[in-house]
């Protein structure tokens, strides 16, 4: 297992950001592929935006409310994004319609749909005060 890599969002969208330079490094550092970089990426930008946008209505003092580790063991890199929010697992959301137009269809859901479609495994717990998201991607080095 390599030694993990953690970030410490805040609760401003321009934190999001973050989540991509460090997946880009850890990525780049283990010489592993694009496709399941951008993956991941998409996955755990949608998850924070949520967790940002959603998490702390009353508002929180907290700098790092949100936080994103990073490892990788043989072959399988694992992504653990917690926060101290309302208690909310996302995996409980209904799958969306994607049968349905998009103007027929109600607002929300694509985002988890896609998390799903795109990890191979996604978990949730509810530890105390934290929630917390595991996405698990195996991951194939080129060549």
């Amino acid at each position: 297992m390599t030694a993990p890599v953690i970030i410490t969002l805040g609760l401003h969208p321009s934190e999001i950001a973050r989540i991509s330079e460090a997946v880009d490094l850890f990525f780049e550092t283990h010489g592993l592929p694009d496709k399941e970089r951008l993956q991941l990426t998409l996955a755990l930008d949608e998850l924070a935006t949520n967790a940002i946008s959603y998490g702390y209505p009353d508002g929180c003092s907290e700098p790092g409310a949100v936080r994103v580790r990073l490892s990788l063991d043989a072959g399988m890199v694992t992504a653990m994004l917690e926060d101290h929010g309302i208690p909310f697992n996302p995996l409980e959301t209904p799958e969306p319609d994607t049968t349905l137009g998009i103007e027929e269809r109600s607002i929300g859901g694509l985002g988890v749909h896609f998390v799903r479609a795109l990890m191979d495994e996604v978990t949730y717990e509810r530890d105390g005060t934290m929630n917390r998201l595991t996405l698990r991607k195996r991951v194939h080095p080129p060549g």
